[in-house]
């Protein structure tokens, strides 16, 4: 039986460099292997994360120093919550709101029920928002359907999104890229970024 490992995940952002402040926080914590990702902007695979996700095995640890350098969202956070729970795993969180909180115990997973509630909730306050301004539309004759979708791999749209997350204008985004500015503000709620997100992702 192989013995439970904890891993260290340090990830740069957009805004901080430099992965020294993590690395220490997380060998004083205590782990047995760090794992870091240098890559920024929203389509970064982050495959550093992604290579500890693949190695996981049972009564494994994940440890991060905040949730921002794991994850871009809430929904983004669950998700892996769930890959690493399914293989028998933990993520320990060293600073979170001042606290560590580590998702297998009753804190923790309350911590992580309540971000789930949260998410379901914005979905859902999302969704009928969007059905309101549809019926409106309907009854006003200004509705045309579906509107057009942009997939991951668009050119276009992945360069406007990665000159929001860098701070630009959405007038100079718009002009540079050809990307319609209700398209643009579509694809940032469907990624669900903000910009107080990007400066600190």
């Amino acid at each position: 039986m192989n013995t439970p490992k904890k891993y260290g995940y340090a990830r740069v952002s957009t805004t901080e460099q430099n992965l020294d402040y993590q690395i220490e926080r997380l060998e004083a914590f205590g782990i047995d292997e760090l794992v870091t990702d240098k890559k920024t902007g929203i389509n970064a695979k982050r495959e550093g994360l992604q290579s500890i996700l693949t190695r996981l095995t049972e009564g494994d640890i994940i440890v991060i120093l905040r949730i921002d350098r794991i994850a871009r969202n809430v929904r983004d956070l669950l998700n892996i919550i769930e890959t690493i729970e399914a293989k028998g795993a933990g993520l320990i969180i060293v600073d979170m709101g001042g606290n560590t909180v580590d998702t297998k115990t009753a804190m923790g997973k309350f911590m992580v029920t309540m971000l789930g509630a949260v998410a379901e909730f914005e979905y859902g306050v999302n969704r009928s928002k969007q059905l309101e301004g549809i019926d409106l539309a309907k009854r006003e004759g200004k509705y045309t359907g579906s509107v057009k979708r942009y997939h991951d791999k668009h050119e276009g749209m992945n360069h406007a999104i990665e000159m929001y997350v860098k701070g630009e204008t959405v007038a100079k985004i718009c002009k540079v890229t050809k990307i319609g500015r209700s398209s643009l503000y579509r694809r940032i709620a469907e990624l669900g970024i903000s910009r107080e997100e990007s400066r600190q992702a």
